[in-house]
């Protein structure tokens, strides 16, 4: 119900939870605020331009799923926060992330993917202030939000964009204290909860990323994926600690070119280069079995003494990927 024109309005900066009224605050913000709402539209500006878009992202079906895919992710959070999104869709109003949210890192990643290239030093000044810690900032663009730039930018111009954040990185650290600041610590990353229940690696999640990450690559034969980049990250937010915001295990698809042997041997290979020493080799052998169908008729004990072998075949991409 709206209210009386004698109704005073608060001034808002954070979301409009589903539990209130729109009618009882003015929202607030600022050009340069990491503004999901806004990096969606942006994003979906880039497609209505049609310049420089990424291979695979020509067609405009491909390009309706990269964009209702974006918008399920965002979705996801706000349903998890009681946030009433299709309010701030319809009437443009920020909903802007914070650096303490369990959001912020994909969403920063989001808004370094859209803006403008030319505005890009002048956005992350402003974010920067965020930060009580000055060397906290540089320290996540270069260490948590680097590699996930590319997953949200649909312009084959990351590159451009990674040495702008760069060359900001570089100035800002110059200006603090001349010096580089060390990377985090995987278990003191703010991206680490006391509570989080997913396997602990003693790698950084841009490692981990980089290594899952391989199963996203083309078949030479069929320019067709293993899996999707949205299903491997999903796999790495549902499984791996230090992957926001969590999400929920459930079965992923996998090319069907992809056995099971294939996808067994791949996961061995990474237990037994980064993992062998601090997580049980069965701890693995669960993973399969809770993220993959192809494991539904495996029993335990079998799938646990046969993680070792070798395929009899193997896909030539993948295994090169392997030894990289």
């Amino acid at each position: 119900m709206k209210p009386s024109e004698s109704h005073e309005r608060k001034e808002k900066r954070t979301p409009l939870l589903i539990s209130e009224n729109q009618y009882d605050f003015t929202f607030v913000s600022q050009p340069y605020d990491l503004d999901v709402i806004r990096n969606y539209f942006n994003i979906e500006k880039k497609f209505n331009v049609g310049t420089g878009l990424k291979k695979g992202l020509q067609d405009e079906s491909k390009q309706k799923t990269f964009l209702q895919d974006l918008l399920q992710e965002i979705r996801e959070y706000s349903n998890s926060y009681e946030i009433d999104l299709d309010f701030h869709l319809a009437f443009g109003y920020g909903l802007i992330i914070y650096p303490k949210d369990t959001y912020y890192f994909n969403v920063l990643a989001l808004g370094l993917a859209s803006v403008d290239l030319f505005k890009m030093e002048s956005f992350l000044d402003f974010q920067a202030k965020d930060f009580e810690k000055k060397s906290d900032f540089p320290n996540i663009l270069e260490f948590v939000v680097f590699e996930r730039i590319k997953r949200y930018n649909p312009i084959k111009d990351t590159g451009k964009r990674k040495k702008a954040i760069m060359k900001w990185v570089k100035k800002y650290r110059n200006s603090i204290s001349g010096n580089e600041e060390p990377k985090f610590p995987q278990n003191d990353s703010p991206e680490n909860s006391i509570s989080d229940t997913r396997i602990k690696c003693d790698l950084s999640t841009k490692e981990i990323e980089s290594y899952f990450m391989k199963l996203s690559n083309y078949l030479a034969e069929n320019e067709m994926q293993f899996m999707n980049e949205k299903d491997v990250l999903h796999l790495l937010r549902s499984n791996f600690s230090g992957f926001n915001p969590k999400a929920e295990i459930k079965k992923l698809y996998v090319n069907p070119q992809f056995k099971g042997a294939h996808l067994r041997y791949f996961v061995y290979v990474f237990w037994n280069k980064f993992a062998k020493n601090s997580i049980p080799k069965k701890r693995f052998t669960r993973f399969l079995k809770e993220n993959f169908s192809l494991f539904d008729d495996y029993e335990d004990e079998s799938l646990h003494s046969n993680l070792s072998i070798y395929p009899t075949t193997f896909p030539k991409i993948l295994k090169k990927n392997l030894h990289e």
